[in-house]
């Protein structure tokens, strides 16, 4: 790795947290089983990242996508105990079953896909994760013009710090000496 991609690394954590925290540290709440599950995903996002290179390095990405969601929705079936009173009852509720099905193709099949069309391509493999983590910027726009969250000046320079450190990690060696 190069000085440009850990300042990259920094700006993107750094921002985060600001967007996060909007400059209010005492927003944070945070527990121990949040600090593990969060450390927990951060593992196996960056193992997706591992795994879907390998994966799509001689296959189609639709296909892998396909496999990948076949053995999710075995896997989420069994923990989910669809057989419970409860849950059987969800699938009489045609809003419930409209939302988990459009829930299910935007954040599991197009955003999976779409990564792993990306992860085909000669994208380095310590880059993807970082130029995925617009999605922090888009879920906060969103979280702000849907559902009114607040938003402030420093949320606004995390945002800006991740989207320069998107720019950096994108950026090479010959485009840096350049300017």
């Amino acid at each position: 790795l190069k000085a440009h991609n850990y300042l990259a690394l920094v700006l993107n954590l750094t921002g985060v947290f600001l967007m996060v925290t909007l400059g209010d540290v005492k927003r944070l709440n945070v527990e121990l089983l949040g600090v593990v599950l969060a450390l927990t995903a951060a593992l196996l996002h960056a193992s997706n990242t591992i795994l879907g290179k390998f994966a799509t390095s001689g296959d189609h990405p639709l296909t892998t996508t396909f496999y990948m969601l076949v053995a999710s929705t075995i896997t989420q079936g069994i923990a989910a105990k669809p057989w419970t009173a409860h849950n059987l009852d969800l699938f009489a509720n045609s809003t419930f079953l409209f939302w988990a099905i459009i829930n299910a193709l935007v954040t599991g099949a197009l955003a999976n896909t779409f990564y792993l069309t990306g992860l085909s391509t000669d994208i380095d493999a310590s880059k993807a994760p970082v130029l995925s983590s617009s999605e922090v910027i888009v879920a906060a726009l969103i979280g702000v013009l849907a559902f009114s969250e607040p938003m402030n000046w420093i949320g606004i320079l995390g945002m800006i710090m991740m989207l320069v450190s998107i720019v950096l990690m994108n950026a090479n060696r010959q485009t840096l000496k350049e300017e």
